[in-house]
């Protein structure tokens, strides 16, 4: 879909006229090219013409990416789609599947090679090489908190990490997300993931009996519910903080009642990727 065909489509279902959706910004002539493709417009007054109406940027710009993408980003994102379906069902065989075919994908590959290697018990015959080549992704400062291919890449390939290191590098996004208040819903939505991925795992190792790894985990937890405090689109990994938290607590009745409430209301595979209860 192009630009014009995504602003006709949002003037439609807001059952505006053209004049409605450009008044102040572009006069209706040059705004009726727009929409039947004739010319562009200015990314200036694209923006203007989104926030005049309150038209979500995400769900907006979702409507452009068959058009604009580039083909190997969108096999990409195809990709690490069916991978992360798969991974989170456990499917180890589907998802060697899907790993054969990103052998072109650096970033991909690296992910892959851990996910596999992760469900198939064998994290340890994981080459020093491609571990070194995740490292490096991650030597310079904080900048791979704003990059969304190394979000992507740590949450994926945490299994590697010494909890140490781990530590580290999800204490320096803690930080970060504390002192930046406008991070825009989409990095919101990495980082929840991010740190879901942290928890679960940390509650495998079971760094939550010390009294360190204790603080560190309950300070991970605060985040989530305070990026999700009052967002419905993000109420799904708050329920996953509050199912974590009674974990650490032993309070596995409340954790198994929230098991019930999600799977009866439709999220059986998301419930199923959430950490087992260790009894």
């Amino acid at each position: 879909m192009t630009i014009g065909d995504a602003l006709k489509k949002v003037r439609l279902e807001r059952g505006l006229t053209q004049k409605q959706m450009c008044e102040g910004i572009v006069s209706r002539p040059f705004y009726a090219k727009v929409e039947s493709n004739q010319t562009g417009i200015s990314a200036e007054s694209l923006a203007k013409i989104l926030f005049l109406h309150e038209i979500d940027i995400s769900s907006f710009y979702k409507l452009l990416k068959e058009t604009y993408m580039p083909k190997e980003n969108q096999m990409s994102e195809y990709l690490q789609n069916k991978m992360m379906f798969a991974f989170d069902r456990k499917d180890l065989r589907q998802l060697k599947e899907y790993c054969k075919q990103v052998h072109v994908l650096p970033g991909l590959k690296l992910r892959s090679i851990v996910s596999v290697a992760y469900l198939d018990n064998k994290l340890e015959q994981i080459e020093q090489q491609t571990i070194k080549e995740i490292y490096e992704q991650f030597d310079e400062g904080e900048k791979w908190i704003t990059r969304p291919e190394s979000l992507r890449l740590l949450a994926n390939t945490m299994p590697i990490w010494s909890q140490e290191h781990l530590d580290f590098l999800i204490g320096r996004l803690l930080a970060y997300i504390q002192k930046n208040k406008s991070i825009s819903k989409i990095m919101i939505e990495r980082y929840l993931r991010l740190l879901e991925n942290y928890l679960g795992l940390c509650y495998e190792r079971k760094t939550y009996v010390t009294a360190q790894g204790k603080i560190k985990v309950e300070k991970t937890i605060k985040t989530i519910l305070d990026l999700t405090e009052n967002v419905f689109h993000f109420m799904i990994y708050r329920f996953f903080a509050i199912y974590f938290k009674y974990l650490i607590e032993g309070d596995y009745k409340s954790a198994n009642q929230i098991q019930d409430i999600l799977n009866k209301y439709g999220y059986e595979k998301v419930v199923k990727s959430w950490s087992k209860i260790n009894m």
